[in-house]
């Protein structure tokens, strides 16, 4: 994952990542996509890669669920609420 998105190999381009959810209600599965899950420590990996990403003309856009710690953990970005059925 490290390699992949340290730097844009051209300007302006993009990244979409769907990284398994933050647990945000007790009995939601959509975090457990591994055995091993992705856990905070991960998503702040993937938020400082991003971030980087982001300073060297790359866009980076991530979906996940809508918690407090998705925020905290993502605060550096914009959010954009969408309302979605399960």
């Amino acid at each position: 994952m490290k390699t992949m998105i340290e730097f844009p190999k051209k300007k302006f381009e993009i990244i979409y990542a769907d990284p398994p959810y933050l647990k945000a209600l007790k009995g939601s599965s959509f975090h457990s996509y591994t055995r091993t899950g992705f856990r905070e420590e991960q998503h702040e990996m993937l938020a400082r890669m991003a971030e980087k990403f982001g300073a060297n003309d790359g866009a980076f856009i991530l979906s996940n669920s809508n918690t407090e710690s998705t925020r905290r953990i993502y605060k550096k970005f914009k959010f954009f609420e969408i309302d979605v059925v399960r």
